[in-house]
């Protein structure tokens, strides 16, 4: 329920934006049609603990399985031709110190919108802003971010930030279209060394897409990213895709 499929951009890029929110689970939801442009769901979602990092530094903490579901929430907004939803979330993260588990929170916001422009024309966007949810981010995922421990027995949620802007034009009655995608990322350091963040990054991407047929598509699209580390190093890559695709 944080994720908000109809918010995603047309790339060839599996993942979608690395700056993006695109995390679906088991869940259990209710769900509730308040009027005809509005619905509102909760969910309670399959947990998963995501701080691996920097666990070696701190022998006395060790990794607690999680006890307790993901709390979500969502309402969304539509009308002509676009839509606005706002997600939260709220969620446990469990540790152990000496065999005692401990918990400390993790929470955020994800606010995703759509709007078509200019007869077929799409603009997209998100914004993700939280503490301990990195795991939500398509960056981050998998990568132990969500907390880091302080040396002295404590697991600490990590500041999180990120999310795209992206804009889909159809190259006037013809079946071919381009979207432009730019995202930024960034994962705030509490303890403000070696650097005053442990990641911080760019993301972006340019495609031509052609649709000579409806479930037929072929594709070309250029990936650049960027990233300063924990160490304050830079990286950056650049990547050229070609696709074809048939949807069965």
């Amino acid at each position: 329920m944080f994720t908000d499929e109809e918010s995603w951009p047309n790339i060839t890029d599996f993942d979608g934006p690395a700056t993006g929110v695109w995390v679906l689970h088991a869940q259990l939801a209710y769900f509730i049609r308040a009027s005809k442009t509005t619905d509102i769901v909760f969910s309670i979602e399959t947990p998963l603990s995501d701080y691996s990092r920097y666990l070696q530094l701190d022998s006395t903490l060790q990794n607690a399985s999680p006890s307790y579901p993901d709390l979500h929430g969502h309402i969304e907004k539509r009308w002509h031709g676009g839509h606005v939803q706002l997600a939260a979330v709220y969620r446990f993260i469990e540790y152990k110190v000496n065999n005692e588990k401990r918990i400390i929170p993790g929470y955020g916001f994800n606010i995703a919108a759509s709007q078509t422009i200019v007869q077929r024309d799409l603009l997209i966007g998100q914004i993700l802003l939280g503490k301990g949810i990195s795991r939500y981010m398509v960056s981050f995922g998998g990568s132990g971010w969500d907390a880091i421990p302080d040396l002295q027995g404590n697991l600490n949620a990590l500041p999180v930030a990120g999310g795209f802007l992206s804009y889909q034009h159809y190259w006037g009655k013809s079946e071919f279209s381009s979207t432009i995608v730019g995202g930024y990322a960034n994962v705030d350091n509490p303890f403000d060394n070696p650097a005053v963040t442990l990641f911080n990054g760019f993301y972006g991407s340019l495609n031509v897409y052609w649709n000579p047929l409806g479930p037929l598509n072929f594709a070309i699209e250029g990936i650049y990213g960027t990233r300063y580390d924990e160490f304050d190093r830079f990286g950056d890559n650049l990547r050229l895709v070609m696709v074809f695709e048939y949807a069965f």
